[in-house]
């Protein structure tokens, strides 16, 4: 089995407190918004729905509990799941503060394969300046995010289907640094 670190597991294994406040899950269709709408069209086409189908949406804040409260590490994650994918009582059935999203596609039969990641440094916008006010933390038009789109693919250990996109994530990381060890080269 594949294993793909998540956010909450890095923060554990680097000896951080990981603090996740679920702040909506719903199933919708993508929101008509000039901002939201051509990333939630490009989501719902990535998990494998056609224009006319809802998606499972997921927004979730999380904060390292430990790091200073002048810069804290924050980050919004904005997640879209295609629900046949999952039982109908999914978004009711899961505590998205407590559980690990991996570890939850575990207990349906999902292996992790693989993730594709685009990396976008840029300043934050309108909307997540006031998700992150909303939670505390006022960040300027100017403060500078690192702005993440994730597409992680899967198989179902109890089927012949080839992989899929499991999960499409967006996110925005205020006040975070990233090490990469021990990569392998060539």
């Amino acid at each position: 089995m594949t294993t793909l670190n998540s956010l909450s597991k890095t923060a554990q294994q680097q000896g951080h407190l990981l603090e996740t406040t679920v702040i909506e899950k719903a199933i919708r269709l993508p929101l008509e918004d000039e901002l939201w709408f051509e990333l939630e069209k490009k989501a719902q086409k990535s998990v494998g729905l056609a224009e006319i189908e809802p998606f499972i949406f997921i927004i979730r804040f999380r904060k390292l509990i430990d790091s200073p409260a002048d810069t804290p590490s924050i980050a919004m994650h904005r997640l879209y799941l295609n629900p046949a994918r999952f039982v109908d009582d999914f978004i009711n059935k899961h505590d998205f503060e407590k559980k690990s999203l991996a570890e939850i596609y575990e207990a349906y039969g999902y292996e992790l394969t693989r993730r594709d990641t685009t990396l976008q440094a840029r300043l934050a916008n309108q909307y997540e300046r006031v998700d992150f006010k909303t939670h505390g933390y006022d960040i300027s038009q100017f403060h500078a995010v690192l702005h993440a789109e994730q597409e992680h693919f899967a198989k179902n250990k109890n089927s012949e289907e080839g992989e899929f996109c499991l999960e499409f994530l967006q996110a925005c990381y205020v006040n975070w640094n990233y090490t990469i060890k021990n990569r392998p080269t060539g």
